[in-house]
């Protein structure tokens, strides 16, 4: 798969991340919000949600998750947020 074709893809996911995360919260997020929950700066992830470029490694990750079914994907991810909590997803439960 060439770069421009993973960061394009990387790009959708992360606006239905952004989507699914201003469902969650109740409100429209900003790039400098979803920067802050993600730890990362804002001209990063506007990079990344325009599909200029990508982080290094998550496109593997995501190619990764998704050989998996739903429930390991879910369970992998649960353990992620347990074994790191993080004011940002405490700030999106609610």
């Amino acid at each position: 798969m060439s770069v421009n074709s993973n960061n394009q893809k990387l790009s959708k996911t992360l606006k239905q991340i952004q989507l699914h995360a201003q469902v969650q919260v109740g409100h429209l997020l900003t790039h400098e919000e979803l920067a802050a929950l993600a730890g990362v700066n804002k001209r990063s992830l506007g990079d990344w949600m325009r599909g200029t470029s990508s982080p290094s490694g998550m496109g593997a990750v995501f190619e990764l998750l998704s050989t998996l079914d739903d429930g390991a994907v879910k369970t992998i991810l649960r353990d992620w947020r347990t074994a790191s909590p993080t004011k940002s997803t405490k700030k999106l439960k609610g």
